[in-house]
């Protein structure tokens, strides 16, 4: 099977045999399936929000994450997915930075930050979250099988089935 690989702040969508792929730190994978009609979405969210409005490039698509959701389910209905069937998986939000520390107004810590704002706006959008492999301090490589929505998450520790 193919491999297509979703690179950093990008946002690819498919509906064939394909694998997506991507690997995170405090970034978040936002992997998004409609098992009726087999359409699979992930993005690379980077930051929470767009908060200085920054036009994104094509490039740039899955960068924040209350951008991210919709143009994820945008592209899925383009591709015939009907959104009431669309549930959600993540993998990522680490704090890979010795800096980051648990308060929560500290404002380095965005791998929780991104896990958050991906909750509220998937909670904003009415969908599903299935699972979450989330926090730690590892990176994550993140796959995504378009033919069945499994995804599989490679750390130091190990391969964790979503």
């Amino acid at each position: 099977m193919d491999k297509i690989l979703v690179p950093i702040g990008g946002l690819k969508t498919n509906s064939s045999s394909h694998i997506l792929t991507t690997f995170v730190g405090s970034c978040v994978a936002v992997c998004m399936y409609d098992p009726q009609n087999k359409v699979a979405s992930m993005s690379h969210v980077m930051q929470p929000t767009n908060v200085h409005n920054v036009d994104i490039d094509t490039k740039r698509l899955g960068k924040f994450a209350d951008e991210a959701i919709p143009n994820m389910i945008s592209q899925m209905e383009r591709r015939g997915s009907d959104k009431k069937s669309i549930v959600a998986k993540i993998a990522g939000g680490a704090k890979t930075f010795s800096y980051e520390c648990e308060d929560d107004d500290n404002i380095y810590n965005i791998g929780r930050r991104n896990v958050e704002s991906i909750k509220q706006s998937l909670t904003f959008h009415n969908i599903e979250l299935h699972s979450e492999d989330i926090g730690n301090q590892n990176g994550r490589w993140v796959t995504l099988n378009v033919d069945d929505g499994l995804i599989n998450v490679k750390t130091k520790l190990g391969i964790k089935t979503l």
